[in-house]
């Protein structure tokens, strides 16, 4: 079985980003992993799990419900699928996931941003392209 690893920011473009997912999903009766990467949590180094856990769900319990709302419109759509919302460097995080689900294709969101912007976020996209092992589609939003 092929596993798509959609990328979930909450942005404006998540609409776009969902509804690629849905069609590239169905289209190769795939599995969906619908990620949100959030930044470390101040003071979280050297938490240990339930610390970090329990951090998340009080600091992002609006996106955790929103991404689990996502991953049940999947579930009736009939596309299998799991969500995680991790912490931590967005590449490094993305990589790491893709591997472990062995992911065939990922999908994620493409905002115009300037040259400020993509150095903040240290080139997401740039980075994913030069580490990643499968395709990337880039859903354009904006």
């Amino acid at each position: 079985m092929e596993n798509i690893l959609a990328v979930i920011d909450l942005g404006p473009g998540t609409d776009r980003v969902f509804a690629a997912t849905c069609k590239y999903a169905e289209a190769l009766q795939a599995r969906v992993i619908l990620v949100n990467v959030e930044p470390l949590l101040p003071g979280a180094e050297g938490s240990d799990r339930e610390e970090v856990t329990r951090d998340l769900q009080d600091g992002y319990a609006e996106e955790i419900k929103t991404i689990h709302d996502l991953g049940a419109d999947l579930s009736t759509r009939g596309i299998d699928n799991r969500v995680l919302i991790i912490e931590g460097t967005a590449t490094d995080q993305l990589l790491m996931e893709a591997d472990r689900e062995a992911a065939s294709l990922i999908i994620l969101g493409s905002y115009p941003h300037g040259a400020f912007v993509e150095a903040l976020t240290h080139g997401l996209r740039e980075q994913l392209a030069k580490r990643v092992r499968c395709p990337v589609l880039l859903v354009p939003v904006s």
